[in-house]
């Protein structure tokens, strides 16, 4: 991996600051996005881009519409839904005079009786179609526009599924998509995952909870703090080191995913800075 590759070619970080570990006891790192604040954002059905509303860079927030897709499959599903709650109220209606024609004894039980069934699939062939728009990506209040609107329109909105920032953009206009296919990436960069490669025979002190620092090759000067969350259970058969993970903050927005740098064990440093 990334890790092992700058680990041979011996990348360095600049002078050591007062009360850091000799570089035997320290361990290479490399900054990435937080996995549980990271998203891809994906048609779920085969459209064509329409109304690219974001570009990389921005921040967005959660709902915020991203894109448009336009989708034969949309336009279909919406016009089901919309034929099916038509025919929910008309068997609704049949099986309310039913009701009232039996109860004046002037309709036979057994037309009550095929009205309510009746119904009862009708309203089941409802539920079943708003489910087939909901897992296409519609949300509850699109669905409730459609009934407002009447309109079987073709357009999908695709939404932020949270706040954070669009690191990644391969939406293009009138580009023909397949679902399931990124057209953006998402991250929360409030903090980022530092992943550590530690050597199997310098494992032993790290532990969940243990607090770090980093510095980064191209960030002098700059120290990050964070803790211990994952240690891996296995060694790399092949590079013999053992993976660890923290948690770092980044609310300057002053580090990158990908930045290499070295960390150190914060309890094992005598420093009245620290």
């Amino acid at each position: 991996g990334s890790l092992e590759s700058a680990r041979k070619a011996e990348i360095q970080t600049g002078k050591p600051q007062t009360g850091a570990l000799p570089d035997e006891r320290t361990f290479l790192c490399e900054t990435g996005y937080n996995q549980n604040l990271f998203a891809r954002i994906s048609p779920l059905a085969d459209g064509v881009v329409q109304n690219v509303r974001v570009d990389a860079g921005d921040e967005v927030k959660e709902g915020q519409i991203l894109v448009e897709i336009a989708s034969p499959e949309i336009a279909k599903a919406r016009s089901e839904y919309l034929k099916a709650v038509d025919q929910e109220k008309l068997k609704e209606r049949i099986h309310q005079r039913e009701k009232e024609l039996s109860a004046k004894n002037i309709s036979a039980k057994q037309d009550l009786q095929q009205a309510e069934a009746e119904h009862q699939i009708a309203r089941t062939e409802t539920q079943t179609a708003r489910q087939q728009l909901i897992n296409l990506g519609l949300s509850a209040d699109d669905i409730a526009n459609l009934l407002g609107a009447r309109n079987a329109s073709s357009r999908i909105p695709l939404r932020a599924p949270f706040a954070g920032t669009i690191v990644e953009r391969h939406a293009v206009l009138g580009e023909a998509v397949r679902a399931g296919e990124t057209l953006f990436q998402l991250a929360d960069l409030a903090t980022l995952w530092l992943d550590v490669s530690i050597p199997e025979d310098q494992a032993a002190p790290m532990r969940k909870g243990n607090r770090i620092a980093a510095e980064f090759t191209a960030l002098p000067g700059l120290a990050v703090e964070g803790l211990i969350d994952w240690v891996s259970s296995r060694i790399d058969p092949e590079t013999r080191m053992i993976k660890a993970r923290a948690v770092i903050s980044n609310a300057e927005n002053e580090l990158k995913a990908g930045l290499f740098g070295r960390v150190r064990l914060k309890q094992e440093i005598q420093d009245e800075r620290l």
